[in-house]
């Protein structure tokens, strides 16, 4: 039985701080049922780095819920062999004891996390910092190795009230004697299911009643009801894609853009979302943006070389000129309209 989603967080590090300097481009090795995941080799270590993102069918409060539940680390089937809260000094900053199972010859690991839950209403999101810490009560055991390295985060992220996105990065190391190629290729070959687990779970009745009567609730209810705090949201997920001021003044300004990414399909949303990712999403990104802005204002052929120009999309994510290749578009689009009319 494979390990569920809240199992491969606890098992893995998860690194969303990881900078250039010290690892290499990510690279997509995933992309089925809506999961995209992605892998990229670290500095010092022979262990790779991997992230995914998703979308779950859920509001965002649920997934919280999900994530918060510690005893339902223990599920039938599973490899978890022990799960219980040791400390809670609130709903966001517990720490808990976990125990798994891992196949003969391999020795059990198990681990004391300690996990601070942090909201960042600027962006819409909820960043989960997770590290295994030492506890006086909780000494050693003989037959489980302790998994001491291990510094975690992960984000949720409001798409719509209905859906949420879900991002991790990690780096397994599971410590004691198991080879670096098995390692690597189960933090890869887990990706998937687990995102698919995620999404069974949120379904999970006791989770949305729990997520219903939540702070998180009320606290998602007022800012999705103010559209001014949902559009400077937008515009500083997209500063974190485009590093143009001026294009993303324009997406923003935009009533087609701005509408799909707070009340549409959600579809852009998501696509920001995806942006996490390697550089091939980033750039896919940017050419949904340009077509949602640019859509029915240029002839289409014009449009359809516009966003295939690999040097425009690099001048876009680097701020280095696209707004103005972005106005120039438009203002020969304006003319020709005008002269063929």
């Amino acid at each position: 039985m494979r390990p569920p989603y809240l199992q491969l967080v606890l098992l893995l590090v998860v690194i969303m701080n990881s900078g250039a300097a010290h690892a290499g481009e990510w690279k997509r090795f995933l992309d089925e049922d809506g999961v995209k995941g992605y892998t990229r080799s670290v500095r010092g270590s022979a262990l790779y780095e991997v992230r995914s993102t998703i979308i779950v069918p859920a509001r965002i409060e649920v997934v919280g819920a999900v994530l918060r539940d510690v005893e339902g680390l223990k599920r039938p089937g599973s490899s978890c062999l022990e799960a219980r809260l040791i400390e809670r000094q609130d709903a966001n900053h517990y720490t808990f004891y976990v125990a798994y199972d891992f196949p003969w010859p391999v020795s059990d690991r198990d681990a004391v996390i300690q996990v601070v839950n942090r909201y960042d209403l600027d962006k819409g999101r909820v960043i989960a910092d997770l590290r295994a810490v030492s506890h006086p009560r909780l000494p050693r055991r003989k037959d489980r190795l302790r998994i001491t390295d291990l510094r975690s985060q992960f984000v949720i992220e409001y798409i719509s009230r209905e859906r949420t996105g879900v991002v991790y990065t990690s780096r397994a190391d599971p410590t004691g004697h198991i080879p670096t190629f098995l390692v690597n290729r189960g933090s890869k070959s887990s990706l998937k299911d687990n995102a698919l687990d995620l999404r069974k779970a949120v379904k999970n009745p006791v989770y949305v009643r729990a997520a219903a009567s939540s702070s998180d609730a009320a606290l998602v209810e007022r800012f999705t009801s103010d559209p001014r705090k949902l559009t400077r949201i937008i515009e500083r997920r997209l500063g974190e894609l485009i590093s143009d001021p001026a294009l993303v003044a324009r997406l923003v300004a935009d009533r087609r853009v701005l509408g799909e990414l707070t009340g549409g399909s959600g579809r852009v949303g998501e696509i920001l979302l995806h942006g996490w990712g390697s550089y091939e999403s980033k750039a896919e990104a940017v050419r949904v943006l340009l077509r949602a802005l640019l859509a029915g204002r240029v002839p289409a052929a014009k449009l359809d070389g516009f966003v295939a120009d690999r040097r425009l999309i690099g001048r876009i994510l680097y701020g280095k000129g696209g707004d103005k290749a972005v106005a120039t578009l438009l203002a020969g689009g304006h003319r020709q309209q005008k002269g063929g009319g």
